[in-house]
């Protein structure tokens, strides 16, 4: 992928070429593609939307609780804590400490809620846009009654499963 980018950089945000997929492949695939050029089409609302909920947690995690380089929490052996002054290690620990736990508040926060009601609006309107793009392709490819009823394979021969004789002796005993 990325050396398809280096030699041809102008070629990565095109359209797919779904009639050329339908002729080579078929209409199964074709519309496999098709569905997923439309999914990541739509995704990016709520990628931008999702990381900027994820920066507003991290940006109020960070400010709620914030780092006190000069005293390191220190917990014995027996669960006492105890305030040190920061040394190299107390204090690499410490911002590692901070990290992880700024991070894990940080998808806990007051626009979760919004989120959520983003992203189902959003499910909403993918299938929506779906449906019209599935219309759209089923009109032009004339396959709007197209079931097609795959045959079983006559190679296929199945392995011989053992039956259950073990749980059936068992339970016979019973």
């Amino acid at each position: 992928m990325i050396r398809l980018i280096a030699y041809h950089p102008a070629t990565w945000y095109k359209f797919q070429p779904l009639n050329k997929i339908r002729d080579y492949f078929g209409e199964q695939i074709a519309y496999y593609f098709a569905w997923q050029g439309t999914f990541l089409t739509l995704l990016w609302p709520a990628v931008i939307f999702g990381f900027i909920v994820f920066i507003y947690g991290f940006v109020d995690s960070v400010s709620s609780s914030p780092l006190d380089w000069n005293h390191c929490k220190v917990v014995k052996f027996n669960g006492e804590t105890e305030n040190v002054a920061c040394g190299m290690r107390n204090g690499l620990t410490l911002f590692f400490s901070m990290l992880t736990q700024w991070f894990m508040s940080s998808f806990d926060t007051k626009m979760n809620a919004f989120f959520a009601v983003f992203m189902s609006i959003w499910g909403s309107v993918f299938v929506q846009v779906w449906k019209r793009n599935n219309s759209v392709l089923s009109y032009q490819w004339n396959s709007d009654d197209f079931h097609a009823i795959e045959p079983d394979r006559p190679e296929f021969r199945g392995s011989k499963m053992k039956e259950w004789s073990a749980l059936v002796k068992m339970l016979s005993y019973l």
